[in-house]
């Protein structure tokens, strides 16, 4: 595997993340440097990542460096509130943390977002074209983040779209043999698309990281389906679990739409199918 070149440092910290502390030291941040800069790489590709990285000025070098800063203070921000509560320096209520982890994960998100969208516009970098992720791409239903949009809610997040392109794949595979795509008209190829985001977004909640989750993704219980699940785990299972009933029942209902039979055709059942030789008998 590629070496992952570090661009971070307390400087750019200060430049793309907010409420950096003024006295933050290189080697309190550097045991997260690497972790940070990893998980960006690995999204985007090692070769990738570094070929933005080495890029001076630009929208693409600009988001790099905002989605691994703000991804660093995402990770730096809990371990330095359990210190700080450990060693009587100060204390922060549990919903403090969590609004400043939130907030670094949405910055490290629309960066993430502004990143991968400037990828797939420019053709400067061929390497982006090559990874498995874009590869498998042309194979899909549904192929960008704004069109999933459309059938679900992902806050239009390239992340979120580009991290479940493997997942709608999977669900291509095991829900839609036997439905010839090509052949449906507009109104029922939109149905199948439906059902096709509400499963992969049903999957993704069961496989995914809560970082990974738009933040509409993040927060199940907000319209009050499952605001007495007893953990944040809990409410994701919950909704997953609603969501896969939604998407399946979606799609039997369509199956059946598509083999109905003609008018005046009797469906097949135990007493239709019996043939004039088969004797049967009616007893009192």
């Amino acid at each position: 595997m590629s070496t992952i070149d570090t661009i971070i440092t307390v400087e750019t910290l200060r430049e793309y993340a907010p409420g950096v502390d003024g006295s933050l030291q290189e080697q309190t941040i550097r045991p997260y440097l690497r972790p940070a800069h990893k998980t960006v790489a690995l999204i985007v590709g090692i070769d990738v990542f570094n070929r933005v990285a080495g890029m001076e000025e630009g929208a693409l070098p600009e988001s790099l460096r905002a989605a691994v800063a703000n991804r660093i203070m995402y990770d730096y921000k809990l371990f330095e509130t359990i210190r700080k509560r450990q060693t009587e320096q100060s204390d922060t209520y549990k919903y403090e943390l969590q609004a400043m982890q939130d907030t670094y994960l949405g910055y490290y998100y629309d960066a993430l977002d502004s990143l991968i969208r400037g990828l797939n516009a420019t053709d400067d970098l061929p390497e982006w074209q090559q990874t498995p992720a874009c590869k498998a791409l042309a194979a899909l239903l549904i192929r960008n983040a704004d069109e999933f949009q459309e059938f679900y809610g992902i806050d239009s997040s390239d992340y979120f779209f580009w991290s479940s392109i493997f997942i709608q794949r999977r669900v291509m595979d095991d829900y839609l043999t036997g439905i010839d795509l090509p052949a449906l008209e507009p109104e029922m190829l939109r149905r199948v698309k439906t059902a096709v985001a509400i499963l992969t977004v049903a999957f993704a909640l069961r496989q995914f990281d809560i970082s990974m989750l738009p933040r509409s993704l993040r927060n199940p219980n907000q319209d009050g389906a499952f605001r007495h699940a007893s953990s944040e785990q809990e409410a994701m299972y919950k909704l997953s679990d609603f969501l896969l009933g939604q998407g399946e029942a979606a799609l039997q209902q369509i199956v059946f739409e598509l083999n109905r039979p003609e008018p005046g055709t009797d469906l097949p059942s135990e007493t239709n199918l019996n043939k004039p030789r088969n004797k049967f008998f009616l007893l009192p």
